[in-house]
């Protein structure tokens, strides 16, 4: 399979192959209608774990051509930044704490050096 300029494939077409054969089987299946195989697409490629730009432009166009409206589009988009404020939920109070251990520490460090 022919992925062009992926830099995936060209470091690892292996993976990039199955990952595709995965991505497959939702399109060719038929359960989804193409509007919602389209959403579902943005969604993916569009998810902090994932912000695969050239991807959500093709399935943002996709999405359109199948029949999407911008405000179904608006509401994919607004649950990936959801997902993302569950990472800051998650980091930010683990970022606390290493900054407090980290300021003990050189607090230690640096008490004789006036």
């Amino acid at each position: 399979m022919e992925y062009g300029v992926d830099p995936f494939f060209q470091l690892d077409p292996v993976w990039t192959d199955a990952f595709m054969a995965t991505g497959a089987g939702v399109y060719g299946s038929g359960t989804f209608a193409p509007k919602e195989v389209e959403l579902l697409s943005v969604a993916f490629d569009a998810s902090y774990t994932h912000m695969y730009a050239p991807g959500t432009r093709r399935h943002i166009k996709g999405a359109l051509v199948a029949g999407a409206t911008i405000e179904e589009i608006m509401e994919v988009l607004k649950l990936c930044v959801v997902q993302g404020v569950q990472a800051c939920n998650l980091g930010v109070p683990i970022l606390a704490e290493e900054l407090e251990r980290f300021q003990r520490a050189n607090v230690g460090s640096t008490a004789g050096r006036n």
